[in-house]
């Protein structure tokens, strides 16, 4: 009798193992499904809130910026666009400031355009297309950083897969202030990043980026990328070689 129960247990270790229940996920595994869902991503929009303090002799600084983010992929086109509110304060050797500003950026699948009003001042510029984001959001991040996969956090009532990538020992940033680890947080039902924390060299937050309210692949129409410069507002066009140089010339 007790050798039949030791059969059976045995044969539910085997069930159990063979389906790969218990088994950790690791840090490929995770990755590929990251990239799977973010290539399923055609669009997104969500509510963003970016804070970055510096700490060092005699100066401090924080800037908060907060607004939404918004994409849309159609084929080999990008649209974006984005609508923040800032606002920083510093103290420098006891002297304190603030001071607020805006922005909008759009990518309307052609050029990228910008425009800032800072204290009531309106400047706007026109700009060629960033880069089209990769759908694998580790590609840049694996020839500098070791990536180790921590334990899962919830973020906006979403549970997220955390990664931590620490700087490998000959790419380490020599300046305590320039950035460390970072940790990387994505929702495990789209893919879509949660959070994004920068630490300093000495493990201090640095920049923290999180994205609420995220909903994926809703109707976006393209006629929302549209950029409209305000009345009076002249555009910057950057697109156009100085033909005054030499190099514009040729």
């Amino acid at each position: 009798m007790k050798r039949g129960l030791m059969t059976a247990g045995a044969a539910i270790v085997l069930v159990l193992g063979g389906t790969g229940v218990g088994r950790a996920e690791s840090v490929e595994d995770v990755q590929k499904k990251i990239v799977e869902k973010n290539k399923a991503i055609k669009s997104m929009s969500a509510r963003l809130k970016q804070v970055t303090q510096m700490d060092m002799a005699g100066f401090k600084s924080t800037a908060t910026a907060d607004g939404s983010y918004e994409y849309l992929v159609d084929g080999d086109k990008m649209y974006v666009r984005s609508d923040t509110k800032m606002m920083s304060e510093t103290d420098v050797g006891g002297n304190k400031a603030k001071q607020e500003s805006s922005s909008i950026g759009v990518c309307d699948g052609h050029f990228y355009y910008t425009l800032t009003d800072q204290a009531g001042e309106k400047m706007a510029t026109k700009s060629k297309l960033p880069d089209k984001p990769d759908s694998d959001p580790f590609k840049s991040l694996r020839d500098d950083y070791d990536l180790k996969l921590l334990p899962d956090e919830t973020i906006d009532g979403k549970t997220c897969w955390v990664f931590e990538a620490t700087p490998k020992a000959s790419k380490a940033a020599p300046n305590p202030a320039a950035g460390g680890k970072m940790r990387q947080y994505f929702q495990k039902d789209t893919g879509a990043m949660a959070k994004n924390i920068v630490y300093t060299g000495e493990g201090k937050p640095m920049s923290t980026t999180t994205y609420s309210d995220i909903q994926v692949n809703k109707s976006i129409g393209k006629d929302h990328f549209k950029f409209t410069p305000p009345p009076g507002v002249k555009v910057m066009d950057t697109t156009q070689a100085d033909l005054s140089s030499p190099a514009g010339k040729q």
